[in-house]
């Protein structure tokens, strides 16, 4: 049962090639779980980095006098719908790393099993 699971690691292929490979295939494995926790990461620390920095720029631009508050109704608006846009992409985001892990499982059940 447990040479089932390493024939997916030592496939047939020429003996020269087959440590290289083996290496790539497990590196590859391995690095699975922490390419989708940083593409996780930035995709969400972007979209509040970029509401941090809007936040800001109304702020300074509305403190500045009652023209300039009406001025800084415009970025509002921008902000609003930039929220809504985050939302979105907090949802797909959310699908995406679902399938993944879950096709990451399924790898790794098939694998073992």
């Amino acid at each position: 049962m447990a040479y089932i699971g390493l024939n997916f690691f030592f496939p047939s292929l020429p003996l020269v090639i087959l440590p290289l490979f083996t290496c790539i295939e497990f590196v590859s494995y391995i690095s699975r779980a922490f390419s989708l926790a940083i593409r996780l990461f930035a995709n969400l620390m972007s979209g509040h980095t970029l509401l941090n920095i809007l936040t800001g720029f109304i702020l300074k631009i509305g403190s500045k006098g009652f023209i300039s508050f009406l001025i800084a109704l415009i970025p509002f608006f921008l902000i609003s719908a930039i929220i809504l846009l985050e939302m979105v992409i907090a949802i797909l985001q959310a699908y995406v790393f679902v399938t993944l892990v879950t096709i990451y499982l399924k790898d790794a059940y098939s694998v073992g099993h």
